[in-house]
C-alpha cells in the first residue's frame, strides 16, 4: 500500500480504553498525528470522551463522507 506509513509508538499515553489491546492504535495514533481513526469499534468512544491528546474518532461511514462528498 503506498499511501500506509509504519509508526512505532514508545509511549503509552494511558487513554481510557474498555479493551487494552485497543491502547496501541490510540498511542499510534497520537504518535504519528494521525489525522482520525477509523473504525466501528464502540470500545473507542472511552477515548472520544478524552480532550487531550485529541484523538478524532470517526466511522467509516463518516471518513468515506469527509472524502467523496
Amino acid at each position: 500500500m503506498p499511501n500506509l506509513v509504519r509508526v512505532e509508538t514508545y509511549f503509552n499515553f494511558g487513554l481510557p480504553a474498555k479493551d487494552p489491546d485497543d491502547q496501541k492504535f490510540t498511542d499510534c495514533a497520537i504518535a504519528c498525528g494521525a489525522a482520525f481513526l477509523v473504525t466501528e469499534d464502540r470500545d473507542f468512544l472511552e477515548v472520544k470522551k478524552t480532550p487531550f491528546p485529541l484523538v478524532n474518532i470517526i466511522s467509516p461511514k463518516a471518513f468515506r463522507a469527509i472524502f467523496l462528498g
